[in-house]
């Protein structure tokens, strides 16, 4: 590790000897996506960058006009129909398509990723664990006190488009009981691991990180 990099947060809960840096998504991005901010003095949650939201919100108007270009407000009954050709075919399907992917895009960026000192609860949803009441531990929801440290961790991953290869960095946590849950992950090194040492902080845990730079 590079000793001029300043640390990240850490107490004497070190990562064991035996812990788990295996990568938890297979999935990966080039550039950052959420970071970390404070909503209240209890809690903080994981929201998307502005860049992220501008995209959006400039993609799916422009998607659902590609769409509209290609029918007819004149046809019969008053109701718009394709004109079916097959440029117009193309590019309602090129259109529909992208709709589709960037209102999913939108609804799975949007999604809240929360830590709540006051309830005791970590989750990730639009609903908190006390209005589901889920189990002790899921896929997206955990009390704080069964976390035991933030894992920071990193991959070396090339990119199915232009084959370049860039470094992935994943924020986990890790539990008591050994089991990890995943957080988020991204391309933005700097941004993440700040994120990591103010969240570990912030839930007075430590943070156990393995990072290739």
């Amino acid at each position: 590790m590079d000793a001029s990099r300043p640390p990240l947060h850490s107490n004497d809960d070190a990562a064991p000897a035996d812990a788990d840096w295996t990568p938890l998504t297979r999935h990966s991005v080039n550039f950052t996506t959420r970071r970390l901010r404070q909503v209240s003095t209890t809690r903080q949650a994981f929201r998307p960058i502005w860049g992220i939201v501008v995209a959006w919100v400039v993609t799916i108007p422009a998607s659902a006009l590609l769409v509209l270009g290609y029918l007819d407000p004149d046809s019969a009954l008053g109701l718009a129909v394709a004109r079916v050709t097959p440029p117009a075919l193309i590019g309602m399907i090129i259109g529909s398509s992208t709709l589709v992917f960037c209102v999913l895009a939108l609804w799975a960026g949007m999604r809240p990723i929360v830590f709540d000192t006051a309830s005791g609860w970590f989750w990730q949803g639009w609903l908190s664990p006390e209005s589901t009441k889920p189990g002790l531990t899921s896929t997206s929801a955990v009390r704080l006190s069964r976390v035991r440290a933030v894992q920071v961790l990193s991959k070396f991953v090339q990119d199915k488009y232009d084959g370049r290869h860039y470094h992935f960095y994943e924020l986990n946590l890790v539990l008591h009981d050994g089991r990890r849950l995943h957080v988020l992950g991204h391309a933005g090194m700097a941004a993440l691991r700040g994120d990591a040492n103010e969240l570990a902080a912030f839930i007075g845990k430590p943070v156990w990180e393995q990072v290739n730079f």
